[in-house]
Protein backbone atom coordinates (compact mmCIF):
# COMPACT_ATOMS: atom_id res chain seq x y z
CA UNK A 1 0.00 0.00 0.00
CA UNK A 2 2.75 2.51 0.65
CA UNK A 3 4.90 1.13 -1.66
CA UNK A 4 2.46 2.44 -4.45
CA UNK A 5 2.32 5.98 -3.04
CA UNK A 6 6.00 6.17 -2.85
CA UNK A 7 6.31 4.95 -6.63
CA UNK A 8 3.93 7.29 -7.63
CA UNK A 9 4.83 10.33 -5.68
CA UNK A 10 8.52 10.09 -5.41
CA UNK A 11 9.23 12.50 -8.14
CA UNK A 12 7.03 15.00 -6.71
CA UNK A 13 8.86 14.70 -3.15
CA UNK A 14 12.24 14.70 -4.51
CA UNK A 15 11.06 18.27 -6.25
CA UNK A 16 9.35 19.26 -2.96
CA UNK A 17 12.10 18.12 -0.93
CA UNK A 18 14.71 20.01 -2.87
CA UNK A 19 12.96 23.35 -3.16
CA UNK A 20 13.20 23.16 0.83
CA UNK A 21 16.62 21.62 1.25
CA UNK A 22 20.29 21.98 0.12
CA UNK A 23 20.36 20.36 -2.99
CA UNK A 24 19.76 16.57 -4.87
CA UNK A 25 21.95 15.04 -2.72
CA UNK A 26 19.89 16.40 0.19
CA UNK A 27 16.44 16.13 -1.31
CA UNK A 28 16.83 12.65 -1.62
CA UNK A 29 18.31 12.06 1.74
CA UNK A 30 15.14 13.38 3.00
CA UNK A 31 13.10 11.60 0.33
CA UNK A 32 14.42 8.01 1.85
CA UNK A 33 14.65 9.32 6.06
CA UNK A 34 10.64 10.27 5.59
CA UNK A 35 9.81 6.80 3.64
CA UNK A 36 12.01 4.44 5.79
CA UNK A 37 10.20 6.51 9.05
CA UNK A 38 6.46 5.92 7.55
CA UNK A 39 7.44 2.29 6.72
CA UNK A 40 8.47 1.70 10.77
CA UNK A 41 5.76 3.61 11.77
CA UNK A 42 3.40 1.05 9.58
CA UNK A 43 4.96 -1.97 10.96
CA UNK A 44 4.81 -0.91 14.85
CA UNK A 45 1.18 -0.19 14.31
CA UNK A 46 1.30 3.40 14.96
CA UNK A 47 0.34 4.43 11.69
CA UNK A 48 -2.85 3.86 9.69
CA UNK A 49 -4.17 5.56 6.75
CA UNK A 50 -7.23 4.03 4.56
CA UNK A 51 -6.95 6.25 1.41
CA UNK A 52 -4.54 6.96 -0.87
CA UNK A 53 -4.84 10.42 -1.03
CA UNK A 54 -4.40 10.53 2.80
CA UNK A 55 -1.24 8.05 2.69
CA UNK A 56 0.38 11.03 -0.23
CA UNK A 57 -0.25 13.83 2.34
CA UNK A 58 1.34 12.15 5.27
CA UNK A 59 4.36 11.10 2.76
CA UNK A 60 4.41 14.86 1.31
CA UNK A 61 4.09 16.37 4.79
CA UNK A 62 6.94 14.00 6.30
CA UNK A 63 9.13 14.83 3.21
CA UNK A 64 9.10 18.28 3.85
CA UNK A 65 9.66 18.29 7.36
CA UNK A 66 12.22 16.23 6.59
CA UNK A 67 13.97 18.78 4.21
CA UNK A 68 13.36 21.61 6.36
CA UNK A 69 15.41 19.80 9.26
CA UNK A 70 17.98 19.22 7.46
CA UNK A 71 18.58 22.69 5.93
CA UNK A 72 18.21 24.08 9.93
CA UNK A 73 21.07 21.27 11.19
CA UNK A 74 23.12 22.61 8.32
CA UNK A 75 22.35 25.94 9.43
CA UNK A 76 22.92 25.02 12.87
CA UNK A 77 26.35 23.27 12.27
CA UNK A 78 28.14 26.09 10.68
CA UNK A 79 27.90 23.46 6.85
CA UNK A 80 25.59 25.52 5.22
CA UNK A 81 27.10 27.87 2.43
CA UNK A 82 26.89 31.40 3.19
CA UNK A 83 25.25 32.15 -0.47
CA UNK A 84 22.23 29.55 0.25
CA UNK A 85 21.13 31.54 3.70
CA UNK A 86 18.64 33.94 2.91
CA UNK A 87 19.30 37.95 3.94
CA UNK A 88 16.41 37.91 6.20
CA UNK A 89 15.30 34.60 6.92
CA UNK A 90 11.04 34.41 7.20
CA UNK A 91 9.51 33.42 10.15
CA UNK A 92 8.45 29.81 11.20
CA UNK A 93 4.71 30.71 10.78
CA UNK A 94 6.16 32.30 7.02
CA UNK A 95 7.71 28.86 6.96
CA UNK A 96 4.91 26.57 7.26
CA UNK A 97 2.40 28.39 5.28
CA UNK A 98 4.71 28.71 2.15
CA UNK A 99 4.99 24.84 2.31
CA UNK A 100 1.87 24.37 3.27
CA UNK A 101 0.78 26.32 0.00
CA UNK A 102 3.52 24.87 -1.93
CA UNK A 103 2.13 21.13 -0.82
CA UNK A 104 -0.72 22.06 -2.30
CA UNK A 105 -0.13 23.71 -5.28
CA UNK A 106 1.66 20.69 -6.39
CA UNK A 107 -0.42 18.44 -5.83
CA UNK A 108 -3.27 20.12 -7.10
CA UNK A 109 -1.21 20.22 -10.42
CA UNK A 110 -0.38 16.50 -10.25
CA UNK A 111 -4.05 15.73 -9.91
CA UNK A 112 -4.37 18.29 -13.38
CA UNK A 113 -1.80 16.39 -15.02
CA UNK A 114 -3.36 13.04 -14.37
CA UNK A 115 -6.60 14.05 -15.45
CA UNK A 116 -5.57 15.27 -18.25
CA UNK A 117 -3.34 12.02 -19.28
CA UNK A 118 -6.75 10.11 -18.71
CA UNK A 119 -8.99 11.69 -21.31
CA UNK A 120 -8.42 11.05 -25.32
CA UNK A 121 -5.74 12.62 -27.47
CA UNK A 122 -7.77 14.77 -29.26
CA UNK A 123 -9.37 16.07 -26.24
CA UNK A 124 -6.23 16.89 -24.64
CA UNK A 125 -4.98 19.12 -27.83
CA UNK A 126 -8.41 20.88 -27.73
CA UNK A 127 -8.41 21.07 -23.73
CA UNK A 128 -4.42 22.76 -24.47
CA UNK A 129 -5.45 24.51 -27.25
CA UNK A 130 -8.42 26.23 -25.16
CA UNK A 131 -7.13 26.81 -22.18
CA UNK A 132 -2.44 26.84 -22.51
CA UNK A 133 -2.86 28.74 -25.88
CA UNK A 134 -5.83 30.23 -25.04
CA UNK A 135 -7.40 29.91 -28.62
CA UNK A 136 -11.35 30.25 -29.47
CA UNK A 137 -13.63 27.70 -30.51
CA UNK A 138 -13.95 29.45 -34.09
CA UNK A 139 -9.93 29.39 -34.16
CA UNK A 140 -9.64 26.33 -33.44
CA UNK A 141 -11.86 25.36 -36.03
CA UNK A 142 -9.85 27.52 -38.55
CA UNK A 143 -6.71 25.48 -38.00
CA UNK A 144 -8.11 22.26 -37.69
CA UNK A 145 -11.93 22.13 -39.78
CA UNK A 146 -13.62 20.42 -37.32
CA UNK A 147 -16.78 21.76 -36.81
CA UNK A 148 -17.18 23.98 -34.25
CA UNK A 149 -20.25 22.20 -32.79
CA UNK A 150 -17.99 19.14 -32.98
CA UNK A 151 -15.16 20.93 -30.97
CA UNK A 152 -17.71 22.38 -28.70
CA UNK A 153 -18.93 18.81 -27.71
CA UNK A 154 -15.54 17.59 -27.22
CA UNK A 155 -14.49 20.43 -25.05
CA UNK A 156 -17.65 20.04 -22.97
CA UNK A 157 -17.17 16.28 -22.75
CA UNK A 158 -13.69 16.35 -21.84
CA UNK A 159 -14.21 19.16 -19.12
CA UNK A 160 -17.19 16.97 -17.24
CA UNK A 161 -14.42 13.92 -17.40
CA UNK A 162 -11.78 16.26 -15.75
CA UNK A 163 -13.95 17.32 -13.16
CA UNK A 164 -14.91 14.17 -12.51
CA UNK A 165 -11.89 12.87 -11.67
CA UNK A 166 -11.02 15.68 -9.66
CA UNK A 167 -13.64 15.69 -7.46
CA UNK A 168 -14.21 11.80 -7.60
CA UNK A 169 -10.55 11.52 -6.16
CA UNK A 170 -9.65 9.73 -9.28
CA UNK A 171 -7.04 12.35 -10.24
CA UNK A 172 -5.69 12.28 -7.26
Amino acid sequence: MWGIVFERYRALALRLAASLSLGAADAQDAVQEAAAEILGRTARGMLTLDSEESRRNYFLRAVRNKAINRRTRARADGTLPVETVPSSDPTPIERLVESEARIAQTARVESVRRALAAIPVADRELMAQRFFLRRTLREIHEATGVAISTLHDRERSALEAIRARLIGGKGA
